[in-house]
């Protein structure tokens, strides 16, 4: 064994592959921390990873076989496998390419500028008026370092696309690169973004830059990535940058000419009309295009152009309003059926739109409506993949949505077209990824002509499927419109919801003082209105956020109130829900027997509501009540029926929990085979809906299984990922039980000492939020800790101390383990009566509970007594 041999080797086979460490290990699936433990030697790496990392790069048997003896492991590597275990799926670096000019012409020295200063960790800025080529010039330079389709040896990490028109909000910048990587932007955007992109080598490009909101936001969280930023306004410019002018004459001839074929052979017709249009590479584009697909010679365009007020401007008012004069030239060539085609598109986000949705949207033939699609790609004023089509530049789309117009029926008709499409089943939720951005477009619009009764139904209508899909920063768009509207429409349930689900949003993000706020004001709001129901569910979220809060007691008060007030309106779906949330709340307290009474009530009450999708959040929280009593058995045989329940119904939204709850029940009882199954598949399941929190909550719950089966290093692993995501969404809880089980982990490898760090850190975040089955757990681990390295004393007070607290809360449970680890301190200090009476003790704890826990006690004190 020799760790820095091994150190050595790793990291040479990584450089002679040209890769950074952090590149291979997001290759393979793993977060760069605990690669690099790895690679070092603190933890050691599992056989696994070796044979992953040898399959990636590419090394032969000789060096596989070298790097496990290095490694000193158990199992001689002559006894291993030597087939090669299946790759972990690693997902491609994105690369965003912006559209290829199809004609570039000039800019030479700029392109070769620009491509020596993109480097990792610079930020460079194209700097010029709107049609001057400022994205031309990036895209050209994007497609000089990455041709063939792979991300270029300069930015590994791939190379990620975002406009800002529009789109101004640099949540939704944010979001996208985190989405770009497979990830979800959660807690929140910014956090999300800064944790994906550290230790990335990958290009940023900005489009658009004068129209974000918070461009200082986006560069802070860069880290060596390198920043292409593209914007009007030399305010933005960020560490290097250009100021693109016009093209010159001769190369903006030749620009026309190329885009107009034959059409532009007349020179001298040509140079006038590039002087007239101030040599702004947009409009000789539009110029070329009309004369190419309509047949007029340069010299009849020229003509028209001469006849209007263009040639009595000044040179920069030429340029302003060139592309104007030549789009209204090009719209007066096309049939309605595009005129209209494109004014749909102006009132929709400057995204990719089916031509299915426009034609609804209009009353159309689709393929009238197709064909005039066809038109305005032919002049250059769209692009298109076959499916969807896109205005070709920022000033089109402005151009569509300031200049045409659209009627009122038919703008509703769009509103409730894209409603239909983004909401209700799996299908519309899915296509919501794409329709979301027109979403907040419309919003946008709605409000700027005070069509209030729309805005108030588009957001009513999409939130709760941006909710699903974790889209906050769109929500929060929507809900804030809404509320906007709602507002104005006097509509006080309507914006109570609004304020609801801002709240929820808030609460999602670990905003938890802004959640409470806004639902205190949504609560004054429904009690002045005389809204009953509404004041329900806000009493019962700001419990809800109280218990995540573990201000326990508070969330207890609200629940209570909640409930109180439901029971007395009548109504039984209300009632069921609030008792569920109150025995939640008991639950977090440690007072299981007051859940369960709860609980039971409340799926009394749904049962006779036939409400499949109430029913199963009940048995759930039943199951996690039984878990934390130790009544695994039971915990078990209610987890199933909540499984069983959502498959017959197709509520599978959140089957990842229940079956990481399950797998945790199995553990318990020693099946620790199923419970690996249970929790890779949770894992797996909670990632696909983009749940943070529980993506945490089922690493630790891998963890703790791996421990169970003495597979320490990759407890580790997962351990330290799952602490990773509860640290950074402000999750104290489950970070004080990840905290226990990471020692478990440590003490199985001989780390003592980073265990004993690690136990002190669980108990104080315990103490701090008031977690008497954490503080527990911690306690019992703490004294089996000093026990094994003989401090006897010290176990005996850690287990007097943890058996108060259980006392105090009825932990039972709790106490039975605590009873135990007493009966192992007893026998090895020789007092073997004692370490008998404390088994028997509890072993009348465990009977009435746990079959499975009282017959391993129960053939401990047999042992004893023989």
């Amino acid at each position: 064994m020799d760790h820095r041999e091994f150190e050595r080797q790793i990291k040479e086979y990584i450089r002679q592959d040209g890769r950074s460490q952090a590149a291979v290990a997001r290759k393979l699936g793993y977060a760069r921390d605990t690669f690099n433990k790895w690679v070092r030697f603190v933890n050691r790496m599992p056989d696994t990873v070796i044979f992953e990392l040898c399959e990636l790069l590419e090394l032969g048997e000789t060096q596989r076989t070298e790097l496990l003896d290095l490694a000193g492991y158990a199992t001689p590597s002559a006894a291993l496998p030597t087939a090669k275990p299946a790759m972990k799926p690693a997902m491609k670096p994105p690369l965003q390419r912006p559209p290829r000019a199809t004609h570039f012409v000039g800019r030479e020295a700029a392109l070769a500028r620009l491509l020596d200063e993109l480097q990792p960790g610079q930020a460079v800025t194209l700097c010029g008026p709107g049609g001057v080529g400022k994205t031309a010039l990036a895209a050209q330079a994007v497609w000089s370092l990455a041709p063939d389709g792979e991300p270029p040896v300069r930015f590994p990490d791939g190379i990620l696309f975002h406009s800002f028109y529009n789109q101004p909000e640099s949540d939704l910048a944010l979001e996208a690169f985190v989405r770009s990587y497979g990830e979800e932007p959660h807690p929140t955007p910014e956090a999300a973004a800064r944790r994906i992109l550290a230790g990335k080598r990958a290009l940023l490009i900005l489009d658009g830059a004068e129209d974000a909101d918070d461009l200082a936001r986006i560069l802070a969280v860069r880290d060596s990535c390198a920043v292409l930023i593209t914007s009007r306004q030399r305010k933005d410019a960020v560490d290097q940058w250009q100021m693109l002018s016009p093209l010159p004459p001769a190369e903006a001839s030749a620009l026309l000419q190329a885009w107009g074929g034959a059409w532009a052979a007349d020179e001298a017709a040509v140079e006038r009309l590039c002087m007239l249009v101030g040599g702004l590479p947009l409009a000789l584009r539009l110029a070329g295009r009309f004369m190419a697909q309509q047949g007029w010679r340069v010299q009849d365009y020229l003509a028209w152009l001469e006849k209007t007020p263009l040639a009595a401007l000044d040179q920069g008012r030429r340029r302003r309003e060139s592309v104007p004069l030549l789009l209204q030239r090009s719209l007066a060539q096309v049939s309605q059926d595009a005129a209209e085609a494109l004014a749909v598109i102006g009132r929709l986000a400057l995204a990719p739109v089916s031509a299915d949705l426009i034609a609804t949207s209009l009353e159309r033939d689709a393929f009238a409506v197709k064909r005039g699609l066809g038109e305005l790609v032919d002049l250059g004023l769209l692009l298109t993949d076959g499916e969807h089509y896109e205005v070709s530049h920022a000033l089109v789309y402005t151009f569509a949505r300031s200049a045409l117009t659209i009627d009122t029926v038919s703008l509703e008709r769009l509103v409730r077209v894209l409603m239909t499409e983004t909401t209700g089943s799996r299908l519309a939720r899915e296509r919501l990824s794409i329709m979301r951005r027109h979403t907040a477009a419309l919003m946008d619009l709605l409000l700027t002509q005070q069509a209030w009764p729309l805005a108030n139904e588009l957001a009513a209508s999409v939130i709760p499927s941006l909710h699903f899909q974790g889209y906050w920063t769109d929500l929060l768009v929507l809900a804030k419109g809404g509320l906007k509207a709602s507002l104005e429409l006097w509509d006080d349930a309507a914006a109570i919801n609004h304020l609801y689900w801002l709240a929820v949003v808030y609460c999602d993000q670990g905003d938890y003082e802004t959640a409470v706020n806004t639902c205190r004001r949504a609560l004054a709001d429904a009690q002045a209105a005389g809204l009953t129901d509404k004041e329900v569910h806000i009493l019962s979220q700001i419990g809800f956020i109280y218990s995540q809060m573990s201000r326990h007691d508070e969330a207890i008060e609200y629940q209570h109130r909640a409930w109180q007030i439901a029971r007395s309106s009548g109504d039984r779906d209300d009632e069921a829900m609030t008792l569920n949330q109150l025995g939640v709340a008991y639950l977090y307290l440690g007072r299981f027997r007051d859940a369960l009474v709860h609980l039971e009530k409340a799926l009394e009450l749904c049962q006779p509501l036939n409400n499949a999708e109430n029913q199963c959040t009940v048995l759930h929280n039943m199951g996690d009540v039984y878990r934390g009593m130790g009544a695994h058995e039971s915990a078990i045989d209610v987890y199933r029926e909540c499984l069983d329940l959502r498959a017959k119904v197709g509520y599978s939204s959140f089957e990842g929990i229940t079956l990481s709850s399950l797998g945790r029940s199995l553990q318990e009882i020693g099946r620790h085979t199923e419970a690996l199954d249970c929790h890779t598949t949770a894992l797996q399941a909670v990632r696909n809906v983009g749940d943070r929190r529980n993506e945490g909550v089922a690493l630790i719950n891998l963890g703790c299984t791996y421990n169970a089966l003495e597979r320490y290093a990759e407890s580790i692993s997962v351990l330290e990922e799952g602490q990773a995501i509860a640290q950074e969404i402000g999750d104290l809880h489950n970070r004080s039980i990840g905290l226990v089980h990471l020692a478990v982990a440590l003490q199985g490898l001989a780390r003592d000492k980073e265990a004993h760090h690690a136990l002190a850190e669980a108990l104080s975040i315990a103490n701090q939020t008031d977690s008497p089955g954490v503080q527990c757990l911690a306690e019992e681990k703490t004294a089996k800790l000093l026990r094994a390295n003989q401090n006897f004393d010290g176990a005996l007070q850690r287990v007097e101390r943890g058996l108060s607290i259980a006392g105090t809360h009825a932990l039972d449970a709790q106490s039975a383990a605590l009873l135990v680890e007493l009966s192992a301190i007893y026998q090895a200090l020789g007092r073997i009566d004692a370490a008998t009476e404390a088994l028997d003790r509890a072993l009348d704890i465990l009977i009435p509970i746990s079959d499975y826990a009282s017959n391993r006690v129960r053939a401990q004190c047999s042992a004893l007594r023989l």
